[in-house]
């Protein structure tokens, strides 16, 4: 499929899923691929609100990437700094030394509370999100729309697009990619952050 057919055909499933609605939000993590969500929904012409949880576990390249994320789309960003709440729950302990059950435990809470929280203020019903089939083989089955156990539908839009379609859509839309990102979070073996279950 053409980067533009692949980019149409994407924006009209979203169009259909969100037409009218103004109950819908996105997370990012302003990592490599980020700039393309925020990309597809300017296309869509709608502002969009969007959580970041910022900690020390996801440090590199983040400030520049939201930098220009907020200066070239039309975002309402709500970010959550969860620094002091990590340092509490590392107590003086370093984050790779902590065996594994305790980092996945660290993980999920650090982000899925602020999310949790987030969604129950604003009353969301739709959350959008960026991932894909081919990241992970834990995201092996993902489809465009799910149920999940924040009492919201999640949308993927992105979920068939592959490394290619990624890099292709980057380069032909000149989108600022965050190549510095490294989530200290993803260090196991579904590779996934503990936002995305």
């Amino acid at each position: 499929m053409s980067s533009n057919k692949l980019i149409d055909s994407t924006l009209s499933a979203l169009e259909f899923c969100l037409k009218g609605r103004d109950d819908f939000f996105m997370t990012t993590s302003f990592g490599y691929q980020s700039s393309l969500l925020f990309f597809l929904m300017a296309e869509l012409g709608v502002t969009v609100k969007c959580l970041y949880v910022r900690s020390s576990l996801s440090p590199y390249g983040i400030d520049e990437q939201m930098d220009y994320v907020t200066n070239n789309f039309d975002v309402d960003l709500k970010i959550v700094n969860r620094s002091y709440w990590l340092e509490d729950q590392l107590s003086g302990q370093d984050f790779v030394t902590l065996d594994a059950v305790r980092r996945e435990s660290i993980c999920k809470n650090l982000k899925r509370e602020p999310l949790l929280e987030y969604i129950k203020s604003n009353s969301f019903k739709i959350w959008i999100s960026g991932i894909r089939k081919d990241q992970t083989d834990s995201r092996g089955a993902v489809q465009f729309m799910s149920v999940t156990d924040l009492s919201v539908i999640k949308l993927s839009p992105m979920f068939a697009w592959s490394k290619l379609d990624v890099k292709n859509l980057i380069i032909n839309n000149n989108l600022r990619v965050n190549a510095d990102y490294f989530d200290l979070c993803k260090l196991n073996e579904s590779k996934e952050c503990g936002l995305h279950l």
